[in-house]
């Protein structure tokens, strides 16, 4: 049996996340629900995920995080990052309806990020698209000694409250509160929104790009972001793309896994928000 979780009830998740996922640790888990059921304050009832039920016990688990986006003129459109897809090994026969039932609301958008080689094999059957093949990674030092002309970060705390319009604004506000670095970017001649989210590696601090809203504006102010995340401690520089957009001087790398993505229309190129990256730290 599938059984809708709220955010209230996430924590009843800890037990078979930490048994799918035993490379996060449990202090890494509960970070991230603590910021999973922050983000789902305002109605802690709303859907934050299932689980897959046997004989009263807990076979399986996936977190849906539900987000709209909007702007000034169109109405709200729903989007679902689909994480953390775990299913016992005696049970996994049941994956496909698992999602397929997941997935059912063809006027949402869903997302998953981080889909194992197993599962895309499965998802393109059920409808899913490829959205991007891996990632690009910029050394900061490397790219912060290069021009930057006018363009210059601004951090969020120094942007006028009316910088930019309302969804944007408030977007930008959540995941600052989500232990995100939300800034805007002036290129000379407009203002661009920016979120970076944060990871550890090894020991080294890296960003990775969780919102723009213009892949070439950033791509062209890439030593103004890397001065900017340099400030902030940061030495490497992650953003979701395909090996054709490579930069001169980036590695693409497959280590984080292509994205894909299912709904009436592909998702905008540089829009992780309120993705699992954002509360998992990944």
């Amino acid at each position: 049996m599938l059984r809708p979780i709220s955010f209230e009830a996430l924590d009843t998740t800890l037990p078979i996340l930490s048994r799918g996922f035993p490379r996060m640790r449990q202090g890494g888990w509960t970070s991230a629900i603590s910021r999973l059921r922050a983000f789902g304050a305002p109605d802690m009832h709303a859907r934050a995920g299932f689980l897959l039920e046997d004989k009263g016990r807990n076979v399986g688990v996936i977190l849906t995080i539900p987000s709209t986006r909007a702007d000034d003129t169109d109405a709200p459109r729903r989007v679902v990052n689909l994480s953390s897809w775990y299913i016992d090994p005696e049970h996994r026969w049941r994956a496909p309806r698992m999602l397929q039932t997941v997935t059912a609301c063809n006027a949402t958008l869903f997302t998953d990020l981080t889909a194992t080689p197993s599962v895309r094999s499965m998802i393109g059957r059920l409808g899913f698209r490829g959205w991007t093949e891996g990632s690009l990674v910029f050394v900061l030092p490397w790219f912060a000694m290069k021009t930057a002309g006018p363009s210059q970060v601004v951090p969020l705390q120094d942007l006028p409250p009316d910088a930019f319009a309302g969804p944007i604004r408030r977007m930008l506000d959540r995941h600052a509160a989500l232990d995100c670095i939300s800034a805007g970017l002036w290129d000379g001649a407009a203002l661009h929104p920016l979120i970076f989210s944060r990871k550890t590696y090894r020991g080294i601090r890296a960003a990775r790009l969780i919102f723009a809203d213009n892949r070439a504006t950033m791509f062209a102010q890439l030593p103004a972001i890397s001065r900017f995340l340099l400030r902030e401690k940061f030495l490497l520089f992650a953003v979701n793309a395909d090996r054709s957009e490579r930069v001169a001087g980036s590695l693409f790398t497959r280590r984080t896994s292509p994205a894909f993505y299912k709904g009436p229309a592909a998702p905008a190129p540089c829009d992780l928000a309120f993705s699992e990256f954002v509360f998992l730290q990944i």
